[in-house]
Order: structure tokens, then C-alpha cells, then sequence
């Protein structure tokens, strides 16, 4: 049998949890800088506050929850690469960010990124077997902020055949997504066959932000999924206990999708947790503990009491190095949201609170997804399986061995999950070759990918027309400037 996944709120706590909310949403509301989302708010049965936020009635945020697909599909550039994000599945993609990364030649500090980085991790990312998405994976310091969004997506397009996310960082950056997507994509139908994914983090407490409610409609009208992810940290910008944080970020969430649905009936959203709590003794995010695994959980349960496909972060941790806590961390919080079934799970690469990332780790990230994977399928008991046989073949004869039989041989195949980093040998053995560790084991498989040459993905009439685009957006932040 599959294991079952992993809870822990009862169906009474998840109703007093979605009550509660509706009961924040009608009499305390969200503040919503935008005025054209207020308006269209407004319009459709909010009312505004005295303290000027905007109170949404229970029936409004049950309708738009009720427009929420529970399924949607992801391209890559060329429509070639495809997956599915749903209710029932579980997608791993990166975790974007950083803007420092992992140098082994500077003693394992961490320096700022370059185009370059980024180009190396779409690179890597290609081709690991299990990350099916990429998103801004580290942004490179040596681009200009107005137009980085341009260039990554061309770079993006050249060397990675999955899809891409980004945040929705306005109206006019988030409609030069749509542009650069569409061309990436030989002007295929990018409403129908989604490249982007984006990211909308409301700002807690209870606030969503003018310039990501522009870029939201812009994804919204293109039909391309937004994923609603508060960061709220108990104890800072959420209360400190944990069920009061699922009330606030519920908040959140299911006030944002009511924008979004408005927008564009039908769009696809995302159940988002980006949530932990603050370290009481350093004032800090405490990414690594135990409390973010049992928020991951929770909203896992809450994304399915809506039917909304999830999205919460897994490998998360605060080790500044790659060390045992580093592992430990990222385990336990991958494993937590593997789980409880998160939908979307963005999980790999990162370390050092989220602030830095590592083509090492991203290798290893995707060697724990497969583990994690592995798990949660379970163990298969049937005829077969339970190899009576076999152990009747071995236990009356006195020559007969399981490392001998066929079925030893056709169920390695089928029963384990046999990693491509983790070392298994002797000590002698291990001795023998050199005493790797994990690190340096990642690190000789980025080396193989990156020794490849770096062919595009997409023909040379494409690149040239990204290019010109790209070159026009540069040159247009460069006269706001």
C-alpha cells in the first residue's frame, strides 16, 4: 500500500481555520494598493472599511474558489517538453532567488551571481531527470535590475527546455514576459499552452502590493498560472502561533485568488506556503525547523478543502554551509512536503535561508526528490511481491541464493531507488577512491554537464528576434531611466 499522506489538522480545525478567514476577510479585510483591483473589488460586492481596507463578503470569496481549476499544464520554449500540475500529482521545480551562489574556489563562501550562474543552472537543470520547472534561479548582480527580466528570459529560451517562473513584478515587465514567451514559443498560443509560471507574494499582514496586482492581471488575461505564496514569518509578520498564521496567510491566499478569478474567470492559481516562524533567540527566519514542515503540512490540507492545486517550498534550510545541518534541514522539510502531497514543490538548490544557491545542491535536491518520491509509492504486496516462491527455492535447498535468481535481478530494477551521488562502498572501498563525500560528487556531475557543448534549444531566427526584443526593452528602461 502507499503510505498515507501526512496531516495534522482534523476536518473540525481545517472548517475553524476557513471560517476564521472568512471572518477576517468580511470584517477586517485586505488593503489593496491597487486602484484599478479595488475598483473592480468594489464592483463585485466588497465594500472599503473606515481604516480603508477592503472587507470581501464570504459569498464572493466562495465564488471565486469555485472558478479555480484544479488542473493546468506547463510548456517549455518550444512546446516539446510538457507536465502537468494537478490536485493528484506532485511537480518539482527550483527554488528562485538567490542572488549569491556557491563558490568551491572561494573556500565555499558564497559570491554574487552573474548572467553566467544563471545560464549554468538552466543548464544543469535541463537535464536533471526529476526538476521539471525552472524559475529566475539566481539573479545575476551584473545585469541591470530594469532589464534582468529580459535577459534571463532570453537565456532561459536558449538552454532550457522546461517551463520558466517569475515574479509579477508589474504591468509593463509582466507583459514583456508575455512578449518574450511568445516569441520563445514561434508565436504558439501561450494561453493555451502555458511557458510561465508566476509568483505572487502578498506582503503580510494582509496586503497586497500595487505593482504585483498589475503584473497579476497580465498573467491572469494570458491564462498562465500564478502562484499565491505569502512569506509570513510567526512572530514578525504573522502571529506567532501557527494556527493563527494559517488564518492570516489563508487571508491572504484566498483574498488574492478573488483578484485574480475577477481578472480572468478560469485562471489557474495556486495554493502557496512560503510561511515559518522567527527564531526567538536570533530574531531570525527559522526556514530549517520542524514548525516550517508542520505549516507546509497544514497548508497542504487547506490547498485540498479548496480544491486548489499547492505550491509550498521543500530542501529548505538556514545552514550557511554545506554541512550535516544543511542536509538535515533540507531532508526533513522536502520530506514533510512530499508528504503531505504538495502539488508544486519548489525545492531545489538553495541554502543559507534561501539567500544563496548551488548547482551542487540543486544535483543533490533532485537526487532527494527521487527519495522522497520512492517513498510515498510504498511497498506492493501481491503475488509477485511476496516472493513465496523464492524464499521456498531458497529455504529447501542448500546451494540456491536470492543474489542468484531472476527475480532478485528483475525486481532491483523495479523495487529500489538507486541514487546517482550517495556513496554506498566499504571503507576500504571508499578509501580506495579517493574519500568523496556527497559535494564533491554533485560537483563532478555539473562539471560532465557543463563540459557539454552549450547548443541552443531553439533555432537561430528565434534567438535573433528574443535578441531584438530584449535589446528594445533594454533600450526603453534605459530612457525612463
Amino acid at each position: 500500500m502507499k503510505p498515507p499522506r501526512l496531516t495534522i489538522l482534523d476536518d473540525a480545525e481545517i472548517q475553524r481555520i476557513h471560517d476564521t478567514t472568512l471572518d477576517v476577510l468580511a470584517r477586517f479585510g485586505v488593503k489593496v494598493e491597487s486602484e484599478r483591483t479595488r475598483a473592480l473589488l468594489l464592483q463585485n460586492g466588497a465594500t472599503l472599511a473606515e481604516h480603508k481596507a477592503v472587507l470581501l463578503p464570504p459569498e464572493l470569496v466562495e465564488d471565486s474558489l469555485s472558478k479555480v481549476p484544479p488542473s493546468f499544464d506547463l510548456y517549455g520554449p518550444d512546446g516539446q517538453f510538457h507536465v502537468t500540475v494537478s490536485t493528484d500529482t506532485t511537480v518539482f521545480a527550483s527554488q528562485g532567488s538567490p542572488t549569491k551562489v556557491y563558490d568551491p574556489d572561494q573556500h565555499g563562501l558564497a559570491r554574487d551571481a552573474t548572467v553566467v550562474d544563471f545560464v549554468n543552472y538552466e543548464r544543469v537543470l535541463d537535464v536533471m531527470p526529476r526538476i521539471a520547472s525552472s524559475h529566475l534561479d539566481v539573479w545575476p548582480v551584473d545585469i541591470n535590475y530594469a532589464g534582468m527580466h529580459a535577459r534571463v528570459m532570453v537565456e532561459w529560451a536558449k538552454h532550457c527546455r522546461k517551463p520558466f517562473g517569475m515574479g509579477c513584478r508589474g504591468k509593463e515587465m509582466s507583459q514583456d514576459l508575455m512578449d518574450l514567451a511568445t516569441i520563445a514559443s514561434n508565436d504558439d498560443a501561450i494561453a493555451d499552452r502555458p511557458r510561465l509560471i508566476a509568483f505572487f507574494n502578498p506582503i503580510s499582514p494582509l496586503r497586497l502590493p500595487e505593482g504585483l496586482l498589475e503584473g497579476l492581471f497580465v498573467f491572469a488575461e494570458n491564462r498562465q498560472p500564478i502562484i499565491i505564496a505569502p512569506a509570513a514569518c510567526g512572530g514578525t509578520t504573522a502571529p506567532m502561533t501557527m494556527a493563527g498564521l494559517l488564518v492570516q496567510t489563508n487571508a491572504e491566499i484566498l483574498a488574492t485568488n478573488v483578484a485574480a478569478q475577477l481578472a480572468s474567470p478560469g485562471t489557474p492559481t495556486l495554493y502557496g506556503c512560503v510561511n515559518s516562524v522567527m527564531d526567538p533567540l536570533t530574531g531570525n527566519v527559522a526556514w530549517g525547523s520542524v514548525e516550517t514542515g508542520m505549516i507546509t503540512v497544514a497548508a497542504a490540507q487547506l490547498a485540498r478543502r479548496y480544491n486548489m492545486p499547492s505550491r509550498a517550498a521543500g530542501a529548505v534550510t538556514n545552514a550557511n554551509s554545506m554541512d550535516l545541518q544543511n542536509g538535515m534541514e533540507r531532508f526533513g522539510t522536502l520530506f514533510a512536503a512530499v508528504g503531505a502531497g504538495i502539488n508544486y514543490l519548489t525545492c531545489a538548490g538553495t541554502y543559507a535561508s534561501l539567500l544563496a544557491s548551488s548547482l551542487e545542491l540543486l544535483v543533490i535536491d533532485d537526487e532527494l526528490a527521487g527519495a522522497c518520491t520512492r517513498y510515498f509509492e510504498g511497498i506492493t504486496v501481491n503475488d509477485d511481491t511476496i516472493a513465496i516462491k523464492e524464499i521456498e527455492t531458497v529455504a529447501t535447498s542448500e546451494t540456491k541464493s536470492y543474489i542468484t535468481s531472476k527475480h532478485t535481478r528483475a525486481a532491483a530494477r523495479t523495487e529500489l531507488f538507486i541514487p546517482w551521488l550517495s556513496d554506498r562502498l566499504s571503507l576500504e572501498g571508499w578509501i580506495a577512491h579517493g574519500m568523496p563525500n556527497i559535494v564533491a560528487n554533485a560537483r563532478a556531475k555539473v562539471d560532465e554537464i557543463l563540459a557539454q557543448p552549450a547548443e541552443p534549444k531553439i533555432g537561430q531566427d528565434i534567438i535573433d528576434r528574443l535578441e531584438g526584443k530584449a535589446a528594445e526593452i533594454a533600450e526603453r528602461e534605459l530612457k525612463h531611466a
